[in-house]
């Protein structure tokens, strides 16, 4: 029994011993997370202070005016209605205020003329740095004596025109599309007008308004709808003496359908001919679409 006592007595001791350097510890814990806690709280406090004092400090103010800089590209004529100087806030915003940047990118991107926003840094202590791509025109659609610019991609630019406005650059005048116009910003969403598009940028990736006097790519027979046997569409130029020559070009480059040519072996083609009937004199009609070109002269 007293064996058993003596036993009983260590392990009560043993285990208020172990109780105490538990609670100790635990305490120490708990001191140093309210110490780790408070700091925490004083820093958020002071970070508080400080971003509240930096985003109402005069000299980290971004004046909307100072990104009027973005101005008409020196390719644009006067005539061309273009314009992305338009400010994305008034007045002045602090550098610091933390969705800017977010805000400024959404602000251009819903201009039509902004194909898409390749950066936007801050520069201490007060200016952005804006990088756009502008989009470009690469055909003007005719319809109703009415010009519409769009650009590669076959998305409308704003504008409605009487004649092609003046740009430093050959735009190319689509004609034969029926479909009313996009909005401006938006895909026109036409078979012929995207046909029209592809064959203008390979008119001015060949340069070739400076060998053939160009009037018009004709796409109202796009996908066979005048004519399945025909040429989907037709370059219209003129020779030397002002006559209208059709130029048969076939489908379009981005056609999906089998047997068409590529661009480069039309464009040789039409070389070809240019070099033994230099500005189309004395041509009826071109067929580039094939391997070979196919031409009929004009009874002299």
């Amino acid at each position: 029994m007293a064996a058993a006592s003596m036993a009983a007595g260590k392990a009560a001791r043993a285990f208020a011993g172990f109780a105490r350097l538990v609670t100790l510890a635990l305490y120490r814990w708990g001191m140093a997370v309210a110490v780790v806690g408070g700091v925490a709280w004083l820093l958020l406090l002071v970070h508080r202070k400080v971003y509240d004092h930096l985003l109402h400090e005069e000299r980290y103010q971004v004046d909307a005016r100072s990104l009027a800089v973005l101005s008409r590209p020196q390719w644009a004529g006067k005539g061309l209605d273009f314009s992305v100087g338009e400010l994305p806030f008034a007045g002045k915003v602090s550098i610091f205020q933390a969705d800017l940047t977010e805000r400024v990118a959404e602000f251009y991107k819903r201009n039509p003329w902004v194909a898409r926003v390749v950066r936007i840094r801050k520069e201490l202590p007060n200016r952005l740095r804006i990088q756009l791509e502008i989009r470009r025109p690469v055909a003007s659609v005719e319809q109703k004596g009415n010009y519409y610019l769009v650009d590669r991609e076959s998305v409308r630019l704003p504008g409605k025109y009487s004649r092609t406005p003046d740009v430093r650059f050959y735009i190319p005048v689509v004609v034969g599309v029926v479909s009313a116009p996009a909005d401006p910003g938006q895909p026109w969403h036409d078979p012929a007008v995207e046909a029209g598009v592809a064959v203008a940028q390979s008119v001015i990736d060949y340069d070739l308004s400076k060998d053939v006097g160009l009037i018009a790519i004709d796409v109202e027979n796009v996908e066979g709808r005048k004519n399945a046997r025909d040429s989907e569409i037709v370059i219209w130029a003129e020779d030397v003496l002002k006559n209208l020559v059709p130029i048969q070009w076939g489908r379009s480059p981005v056609t999906e359908k089998f047997g068409e040519v590529p661009v480069d072996l039309k464009m040789k083609n039409l070389r070809l001919v240019l070099m033994a009937c230099p500005k189309l004199h004395g041509i009826q009609t071109v067929k580039i679409q094939f391997q070979r070109p196919y031409v009929v002269t004009r009874d002299r």
